[in-house]
């Protein structure tokens, strides 16, 4: 099963536009990258 998961979540290539968001296919990820983003939106620019 670890290599079924492995091949199927393979990162895009570096000309991937989708490049920028595979990150948050990693569990956990999405809450972070929103909690990043709150902070920043309250850290002005």
């Amino acid at each position: 099963m670890a290599k079924a998961l492995k091949a199927a979540v393979l990162p895009p290539s570096e000309d991937s536009p989708h490049k920028a968001a595979f990150f948050l296919m990693i569990p956990g990820a999405a809450e972070v990258y929103a909690t990043y983003l709150q902070r920043l939106a309250e850290s002005g620019p």
